[in-house]
């Protein structure tokens, strides 16, 4: 509970207004340049902008940041019908990023979890069933394409992400790190 009162105290400052708008722009240019297989799968790296989000200012940052995200990559580039159950995965990466990375020691082991949890939770089992629903298929046919998908794409993700943490911490020296 303590990090959520933090992450609400986040959102009163201009830098953390600021920061959301630069990276929100960011991860909709990156949500532009995916590459999609058929309707079921999409390889796209639009997290990236979210987790530094969640690491900079916390959950309510992060959810508030999916929300918007996602919407705005919808009305930029819709790529199929709108459908809120991935707004709601997009809140639920925040939640797991925010949690995660936030007012904490930022390691490749957190990294790697927060990585791997959002994947399994989010990507595999939740999107899964949303594109059953949205596009009257089978959950259980889609899952092994999914699985397929997310254990070629998770390595390099997580190899990504902590590429981008490198860089990141230079910029906010204050915050923990054992990140080389």
């Amino acid at each position: 509970m303590n990090k959520i009162r933090q992450s609400c105290q986040e959102m009163t400052h201009i830098n953390c207004i600021a920061n959301t708008g630069i990276l929100l722009a960011i991860s909709i240019v990156l949500g532009n340049f995916s590459i999609s297989v058929g309707n079921y799968i999409r390889v796209s790296f639009y997290i990236l902008p979210q987790q530094v989000i969640c690491y900079l200012y916390g959950p309510v940052t992060g959810i508030l940041f999916g929300i918007l995200s996602d919407i705005l990559r919808f009305i930029i580039k819709p790529s199929g019908p709108f459908f809120p159950g991935f707004t709601i995965s997009s809140m639920l990466y925040g939640i797991i990023y925010g949690f995660f990375l936030y007012k904490s020691k930022l390691t490749y082991k957190k990294l790697i979890i927060s990585n791997l949890l959002s994947s399994i939770c989010i990507n595999m089992l939740l999107n899964t069933y949303w594109l059953s629903v949205l596009y009257v298929q089978s959950y259980s046919v889609l899952l092994p394409v999914r699985i397929l998908k997310e254990l070629l794409i998770l390595p390099i993700e997580i190899l990504i992400s902590i590429f981008v943490f490198k860089h990141i911490k230079r910029f906010y020296k204050n915050r923990n790190s054992v990140i080389p």
